[in-house]
């Protein structure tokens, strides 16, 4: 009887102790959103707190400046975490599984070892899964975790990584993070960054309305404004050594010659209008204008030009065709001063991306065009005769908007004109159509720079070389980007992508920014670099503060980034 009452005792506290041991465990309704995204990962609420499942939120964070790495080490009974190291497992696929369903957590005996260090926190188990509270978990890999009561959201935010710095805007922002898709042609430039006189730089973006953004060294928002359109569709910006000026456009189905299809407003450095020059619809031929292409400005002393594009008005041949529109304006006066009719000087058709920059009282021209010509083409002149020079010739058949290349940027040396650009290794293309290569399964390619010597453009040796390749090996490439540093130092940047992609790109990783100096004549200036977790967008980068600066909207949250300049 003694003994049996002993075995009792014992199986009740064994009991007690297992029930202890144990909580309840309700599924959290909060939707979870990492860097702006919604994410579909489980997680629980245990004793008022909310726990997830450890190797989602891996996942979750692969990538960013947050990311740590899951490991099991058996040995020590530990679970151990490596920050900045990328886990590579997915999301488990088990949400709807325990869709607002309870579960019994178990709370682990299991250490925990950050980079070596143990640390003190709970950790409960569900269906052999390691749980950890958010914030703690936070604490460890560095991401802030904030619960919004309002929108019943819990929001993880990764850190920023060195050199990077979270800013404020004051209107909806324009999504722009470089990708690794290359469409067949560029579209209107809708985001800028220009430093100022006062060591601040403003962001202009075009979204219903011109909105504007001053920051101060420190990326710390000083003010704001808005500018109303002018015109329906935005065409360009360009800030100029006195005075600020934006293109604005309409369209003219009608063919109406008297109807205004391209207004470039003059304003001085507070966007105060002054004044500004028009074209209509006869003069530019014109019924769409900026069509299917970027269209970008220069100015020297009081000429100003913008190099954009068109659709033009119906031709013989029943269609209506796409070519560059190159306009020349007095700044004195807000005229347009040259030809602006059927063909220009400079024509190219179909042109889907344009640059333009002044080399004394000339201008250069870049086009990317896929007929006439079918090449990057380069165009030095006045406005009423032209220098010719095909810079990249492009093979396939006139007008087959598939061509393999895309055009990132184009600056000028002491020496040379140079070109930022990417392409497909054109040997293996077995044809090229309006939609796509034929023989090209995948569109990988190398990041390259041309320089055309400025003392002979016509005939001189153009140099093409090979700053990063890709074709063939298991990464991706997005458009190079050019930065001019000094007459004779460059920077070529561009972002990094691990894997081969699928029909949607979407298994692709975002790896490391690259960038390399070079030369005027575009030799590199030692060895590509890498900077992890930094994102290039399609805002221009600029030199301010001796770095090399742009900024990148990501769901709605602006990150400015800077590489400083050796």
């Amino acid at each position: 009887m003694y003994i049996l009452s002993i075995v009792l005792l014992l199986t009740i506290a064994s009991t007690a102790g297992a029930a202890t041991n144990k909580k309840k465990a309700t599924w959290t309704a909060s939707d979870v959103i990492v860097d702006g995204s919604d994410v579909r990962i489980t997680g629980f609420n245990i004793d008022g707190s909310n726990y997830f499942k450890l190797r989602d939120v891996a996942a979750s964070l692969a990538g960013t400046a947050g990311e740590f790495n899951v490991a099991w080490n058996k040995a020590s009974n530990a679970i151990e975490l490596k920050k900045g190291v990328t886990y590579t497992g997915g999301v488990t696929d088990d949400y709807y599984n325990y869709f607002y369903t309870t579960q019994n957590a178990v709370a682990s005996s299991s250490k925990i070892i950050v980079d070596g260090q143990s640390m003190d926190t709970k950790v409960y188990t569900i269906d052999d899964a390691s749980y950890f509270q958010l914030r703690d978990l936070g604490k460890f890999a560095g991401f802030d975790v904030q619960f919004v009561s309002k929108q019943n959201e819990i929001h993880i935010t990764s850190p920023n990584p060195s050199n990077a710095f979270s800013a404020k805007a004051s209107a909806k922002l324009i999504d722009h993070k470089s990708i690794v898709y290359f469409p067949r042609w560029k579209r209107t430039v809708d985001s800028y960054l220009y430093h100022n006189n006062d060591q601040t730089m403003t962001a202009l973006e075009a979204n219903e309305t011109i909105n504007i953004a001053t920051y101060d060294a420190n990326y710390r928002l000083l003010s704001s404004a808005t500018v109303k359109y002018e015109l329906p569709v935005f065409g360009a910006f360009y800030s100029g050594e006195q005075y600020n000026y934006i293109a604005f456009g309409q369209t003219n189905k009608e063919e109406n010659d008297n109807k205004e299809i391209i207004r470039i407003v003059k304003y001085d450095k507070q966007f105060n209008k002054i004044s500004s020059a028009s074209l209509l619809g006869g003069a530019g031929y014109t019924i769409t204008p900026f069509d299917v292409a970027a269209g970008r400005i220069a100015e020297h002393g009081d000429t100003l030009v913008y190099h954009t594009s068109r659709e033009r008005y119906l031709t013989e041949d029943g269609l209506n065709h796409q070519s560059q529109l190159t306009l020349i304006v007095d700044t004195t006066t807000m005229k347009i001063v040259n030809d602006t009719g059927k063909f220009q000087a400079n024509h190219v058709s179909h042109s889907f991306d344009q640059y333009v920059l002044f080399d004394g009282d000339e201008h250069v021209l870049l086009d990317h065009g896929d007929a006439f010509p079918r090449s990057i083409v380069l165009n030095k002149g006045d406005g009423f005769s032209y220098v010719e020079r095909d810079v990249v010739n492009i093979p396939g058949s006139i007008g087959a908007n598939a061509t393999g290349v895309s055009i990132g940027g184009f600056e000028m040396s002491s020496s040379s004109y140079l070109v930022a650009y990417n392409t497909i290794d054109h040997s293996k293309a077995k044809r090229y159509t309006s939609f796509g290569i034929e023989g090209i399964d995948i569109d990988q390619r190398d990041v390259m720079i041309a320089a055309v010597p400025k003392s002979n453009i016509e005939t001189g040796k153009i140099k093409q070389v090979v700053l990063g390749s890709y074709v063939g090996t298991k990464k991706m490439a997005s458009i190079p980007q050019l930065v001019k540093v000094t007459d004779n130092k460059f920077m070529v940047m561009w972002q990094q992508y691990e894997g081969i992609p699928d029909d949607t790109y979407s298994n692709l990783g975002r790896g490391h920014l690259k960038y390399v100096y070079i030369d005027g004549e575009g030799n590199k200036l030692g060895d590509v670099q890498s900077v992890k977790y930094f994102n290039q967008s399609t805002v221009q980068p600029i030199v301010f503060d001796n770095k090399v600066v742009w900024y990148t909207n990501d769901n709605n949250k602006r990150t400015f980034y800077t590489i400083p300049i050796q």
